[in-house]
């Protein structure tokens, strides 16, 4: 299973993979600090999970998840915000984002969520590359 970390501190994005090393293979984890870049490993790697990091209301988190929910209904999106704001998860949500965490206390709760989306997506087929 495939997972892409998109966050603007490199610091975060391997503290994701630390985070997430019992549950996924560090081989099948993809870092950027750019959307647009995180928009190209999506297209290029196909991943089953999106994490991408949001301060406020951003628009290219939300062109992000447009573009992530029109080509894939499979890929699940975890969105990491400053605080639980219900007006910016709607938003997020309409935009294609799945899940929500507040990114400074429920940061531990990450590879639970993982572990949820595998169980539930056990039997969906996913394209390799």
């Amino acid at each position: 299973m495939k997972v892409l970390l998109i966050d603007s501190s490199i610091l975060i994005i391997e503290r994701l993979q630390e985070l997430l090393a019992d549950v996924i293979d560090m081989s099948m984890m993809f870092g950027t600090s750019s959307h647009k870049e995180g928009l190209i490993f999506f297209y290029q790697q196909q991943p089953c999970i999106v994490i991408v990091n949001s301060v406020g209301i951003n628009n290219e988190v939300v062109e992000l998840l447009q573009k992530i929910k029109e080509s894939s209904i499979h890929t699940k999106v975890i969105v990491l915000l400053n605080n639980e704001e219900k007006f910016e998860q709607e938003i997020y949500k309409a935009a294609g984002a799945h899940f929500f965490l507040d990114k400074y206390n429920d940061f531990l709760q990450i590879p639970n969520i993982i572990q949820l989306i595998k169980s539930k997506n056990h039997n969906v087929k996913y394209k390799s590359t």
